[in-house]
């Protein structure tokens, strides 16, 4: 959706740059994790989007499609050999825009008849809505700070981030 969003906008703009990602892992092989990833990709049909570093048709494919400068070897400290961190691209990855990409969406909802609940007091989160009991519950709404219950048949919260990211993007 992210891509579409990108073309809606059209020439120059944008709310997601795809940039990928490198997961290294700890040692020269894929755990078991990382397996269990791509089996995922590739039930999703997605499995075109990874490159594993080991692999040579991985490789082949990265290069060409322009992702080849991103498949990074890094070295396994203590070791005598050429033995280098397994690794996997993985294209899919990207960050966004938050404000752009907040509003943009919030106009979208907006023209389909979404409802918004901002500022302080109306806007502010106090508890959600639940029916059903312990093994069966499901979230019909929220109820606000100014005590308005908001049912829904959808709920999204939006929630200040509260801790920041260590790390940048791999350009």
């Amino acid at each position: 959706m992210w891509k579409q969003w990108n073309d809606e906008l059209g020439p120059g703009k944008e709310l997601f740059v795809e940039s990928g990602m490198l997961r290294v892992q700890h040692t020269g092989v894929l755990d078991e994790r990382e397996k269990q990833t791509l089996q995922n990709m590739t039930a999703e049909g997605l499995r075109d989007t990874q490159f594993v570093l080991s692999n040579d048709e991985d490789r082949r494919r990265a290069q060409e499609r322009g992702w080849a400068h991103k498949l990074l070897k890094f070295t396994i400290p203590k070791t005598y050999s050429q033995e280098t961190f397994e690794a996997v691209l993985d294209s899919t990855a990207g960050y966004i825009y938050p404000s752009e990409a907040c509003a943009y969406l919030a106009d979208k909802l907006r023209k389909k008849g979404a409802e918004f609940s901002e500022g302080p007091e109306k806007g502010e989160f106090a508890s959600f809505l639940v029916e059903g009991s312990d093994n069966s519950r499901r979230v019909t709404g929220i109820r606000t700070k100014d005590g308005r219950e908001h049912p829904a048949d959808l709920v999204i919260m939006a929630c200040k981030l509260l801790t920041s990211l260590t790390h940048a993007p791999i350009r």
